[in-house]
């Protein structure tokens, strides 16, 4: 069998990307390089204010890549990567098709235009969505600029159902979009250590009574980590319930702070930044995922799958679409209101058996998004001869 040979162009390693690269570079029909514009994410890095972090995964495995030379001046993310080089490496990798991620840095223009110039067939791989409310000055840039963005490109990869309709609303036609869900370090997060539990459970004062409620998300402005804190310092006394309030950011302080003042039931506990097995061990032993954003997609909902939670988000995230089947593995209510997530809680708490139905419900979802069927769906799309 004749491989197609496919580059994929991204700034970075991307944590819940790598499994997928690895996936399909165990296909037969596809030989696989990942051409990174840089080295940011390998080994320690920091990041929206984390310092000295890691992903905790080997991100270079079980795959082919190379590293580009980044000559970039700059700190902020859409001029951080400049890799001119990348031009050099696919007129010497003589691909067949390239998948691009994202295309607002300047090494995405210099990628565009090659494939342009040559007429390799150009996948798109990117957040975007039409969930969020925006200005209309921004709706106007938008309407302006996406459609001639788009036609640059021949397919697009849609994560999600609202990846998927932004692409339709700025111009691009159906058969160009084809679903390749999302993907995380499945395996990883599946693969909690139960004989961790009564350990954390000690060192986080979690009781069997508990019914615990895991933030998962960065402590950053757009992920409204104070909007969890305030819920639960509002529950009802009679409410058995904890929260952990994972990793770290710039609102941490203020989280904590205000959790001092009012959480008089003292069902929060904030673990600052912990590495990622502890991190799986927690998701693996709660009950519940919070999710509180405004974002693109949520590939934090992914890993709660996996780990079998119960999901609680706010409808602006847009992934909940696909992976929150209300009543059946979770609940959606309105983001950014605080009555709405008061009540939502406290129903989820009421009965134990709910959740533990939902917990059964988001573990038979996460079949369907497993990084070997979604590297699977992806081959099959690059080896179409369209």
């Amino acid at each position: 069998m004749e491989k197609v040979n496919i580059a994929i162009c991204v700034a970075h390693p991307i944590q819940h990307e790598i499994p997928l690269y690895q996936e399909l570079a165990k296909i037969p029909s596809v030989n696989l390089t990942v051409l990174y514009f840089s080295d940011v994410g390998i080994g320690n890095f920091n990041v929206y204010g984390l310092k000295n972090i890691s992903y905790g995964i080997p991100v270079l495995e079980g795959y082919n890549y190379k590293i580009l030379k980044n000559i970039s001046p700059f700190k902020t993310y859409k001029l951080q990567f400049i890799a001119p080089d990348v031009t050099k490496e696919l007129a010497a990798g003589k691909f067949d098709k390239v998948i691009l991620y994202g295309y607002n840095s300047p090494t995405s223009i210099f990628v565009m235009r090659y494939c342009r110039k040559h007429n390799i067939p150009l996948y798109l791989r990117a957040e975007g969505e039409s969930v969020q409310p925006i200005s209309s000055k921004k709706q106007r840039v938008r309407q302006l600029l996406l459609p001639r963005i788009f036609k640059r490109f021949d397919y697009f990869l849609a994560l999600c159902e609202a990846n998927r309709s932004h692409y339709l609303e700025f111009g691009v036609t159906p058969e160009q979009v084809k679903f390749i869900p999302q993907t995380v370090n499945d395996e990883f997060f599946a693969g909690y250590d139960e004989s961790n539990f009564d350990g954390l459970r000690n060192k986080y004062g979690i009781t069997s009574d508990d019914i615990v409620f895991v933030y998962g998300s960065k402590q950053r402005a757009d992920k409204r980590p104070m909007d969890a804190v305030k819920a639960f310092c509002e529950l009802h006394g009679s409410v058995k319930a904890k929260l952990l309030m994972l990793s770290d950011g710039p609102l941490r302080k203020e989280c904590e702070a205000y959790a001092k003042a009012h959480d008089k039931y003292t069902r929060i506990v904030f673990t600052g930044y912990i590495e990622f097995t502890e991190m799986r061990d927690l998701f693996g032993l709660s009950d519940v995922l919070i999710m509180t954003s405004f974002e693109t997609i949520g590939a934090t909902l992914y890993q709660a799958l996996f780990s079998g939670l119960a999901i609680l988000s706010s409808d602006m995230v847009p992934g909940w679409l696909d992976l929150v089947k209300p009543g059946i593995n979770g609940l959606v209510y309105r983001a950014a209101w605080l009555d709405s997530l008061v009540k939502t809680i406290t129903a989820m708490c009421e009965s134990r058996e709910l959740i533990e139905t939902m917990k059964a419900n988001s573990k038979q979802l996460s079949e369907q998004y497993t990084s070997q069927l979604t590297a699977a769906k992806l081959a099959a799309e690059l080896t179409n001869s369209h």
